[in-house]
């Protein structure tokens, strides 16, 4: 997905100055910002922390319980699949502006 977000920032730069004041520009762009944000930032980062949690356990430190990774994992699962889907609209919306050039 890094090379997609690589890919499209790209393209969409490429078009910033013909298309900086249409509403469908900014539009990829603030999604672009956002996509930039969950997966580099966020995600990544509570992915890190998960192994380093998983790691703790398999060391058998004390007061970590597996109910606490498990339920750690299920929220990591839905944050992922939710930065999926949103990801997935955003070529939509990207592949749609491309067709248009």
């Amino acid at each position: 997905m890094k090379d997609e977000v690589k890919f499209f920032d790209n393209l969409l730069k490429k078009k910033e100055a013909l298309e900086k004041k249409k509403p469908e520009y900014e539009k990829m762009l603030r999604n672009l910002d956002k996509i930039h944000a969950d997966l580099f930032e966020d995600l990544e980062d509570s992915i890190i922390e998960h192994e380093k949690l998983l790691s703790k356990i398999q060391k058998g430190e004390k007061g970590i319980s597996d109910n606490d990774y498990r339920e750690k994992h299920r929220h990591i699962f839905l944050r992922i699949d939710t930065f999926t889907n949103d990801f997935k609209t955003f070529k939509g919306i990207v592949f749609e502006y491309a067709k248009g050039l």
